[in-house]
């Protein structure tokens, strides 16, 4: 049997408790803890998204919880192309077991060509720690590539994405609503010996070849790509579980190359062996030559850097800030989890 509170002091009482709750528990998702924290979109491909090691240097971890990275979708940047690189003993991040893989994605200047970038939200406290932390040859670069955000971009770039740089795009009083500039990890230094062009996983209507890291790779290794790396807005709980850090990805993500159970395991040998076999069998002089970005004998040439009348998105957004922008294009935020959800219909 339930009793009431019976004297107006009780009841004040109850409806305090029941009032601070509700603003903690508020305030906890996207405000008092999180007020202060700013956020940088990068772009990035290769290790650094879901379902691969390197995942979680993304997120900022001089708070408790750590700061996760929001993933808010993916990005069609034409005039790139990826490339695997097979890395030798002769460089610092080469390991021999369990062999390693980076991505690299280079500028071609072609119209032709395209990556797929995953986009997210990073405190900005972690963003020259990524910069810092990336691969050989890698570099972020402002306004070099930009972000499809045309519809025609086939859903290679997603809603959430394009509904957030068009939004952007009318902020700034800017004309030209077809591209964006977003920050882009970008390769700067082609190696002949261990770059190996990415398998094409996509070819538009009007010829536009399709790169990306995780489907990439899997293409290249003969096998499918993980569920955990291929994330879809809103579905981030359907690959991961939540503790009591915030949200944690699945063996892939966190073990990787160590996996050792299930259909990880079965994943990451065959990466493996691709690997040590393309170790073994490097490319020559010419065939080197032939990939090599600078051989690219493009049909149209791609545009890189803004005009005066497209925006570049390079500025940090405070989390409040963030909410608000994500809730005017139909979106809901979570910053402990890292995850945002729709709620247009």
């Amino acid at each position: 049997m339930v009793t009431l509170p019976g004297s107006i002091l009780e009841w004040r009482g109850v409806l305090m408790i029941l009032g601070l709750a509700v603003i903690y528990q508020h305030h906890y998702k996207v405000g008092y803890f999180e007020s202060n924290t700013e956020y940088l979109i990068i772009a990035v491909s290769g290790g650094l998204q879901h379902g691969f090691p390197e995942h979680d240097k993304l997120d900022y971890t001089g708070t408790k919880p750590p700061t996760k990275a929001i993933y808010l979708g993916r990005a069609l940047v034409r005039g790139y192309r990826g490339y695997l690189d097979v890395m030798s003993p002769t460089h610092r991040q080469y390991v021999s077991e369990p062999a390693r893989i980076n991505s690299n994605v280079f500028a071609t200047g072609c119209q032709e060509h395209a990556n797929e970038y995953w986009v997210y939200a990073v405190d900005v406290r972690q963003a020259m720690m990524i910069l810092a932390n990336e691969p050989r040859f890698l570099s972020i670069t402002p306004d070099t590539g930009l972000v499809d955000v045309q519809p025609s971009s086939s859903g290679y770039t997603t809603d959430l994405v394009r509904d957030l740089m068009l939004h952007e795009i009318r902020a700034q009083n800017k004309s030209d609503t077809t591209v964006v500039a977003l920050p882009l990890v970008t390769a700067v230094w082609f190696d002949g010996e261990s770059h190996l062009p990415s398998p094409i996983i996509d070819v538009l209507k009007d010829g536009t070849e399709i790169t990306n890291f995780p489907q990439s790779l899997a293409k290249w290794a003969g096998v499918e790509p993980l569920d955990s790396q291929l994330p879809v807005v809103g579905e981030l709980s359907t690959v991961c579980s939540e503790d009591d850090e915030g949200g944690t990805c699945p063996l892939s993500d966190a073990v990787g190359y160590h996996a050792t159970v299930g259909p990880e395991k079965s994943y990451w040998d065959s990466i493996r062996n691709k690997i040590k076999a393309a170790e073994i069998n490097r490319p020559t002089v010419e065939e080197a030559e032939e990939h090599a970005p600078s051989s690219w004998k493009c049909k149209n040439r791609a545009r890189f850097g803004v005009s005066p009348d497209m925006a570049r998105v390079n500025y940090p957004f405070k989390a409040k800030r963030l909410e608000e922008v994500l809730r005017e294009v139909g979106y809901d935020i979570d910053f402990r989890s890292g995850e945002v959800m729709a709620t247009k219909v």
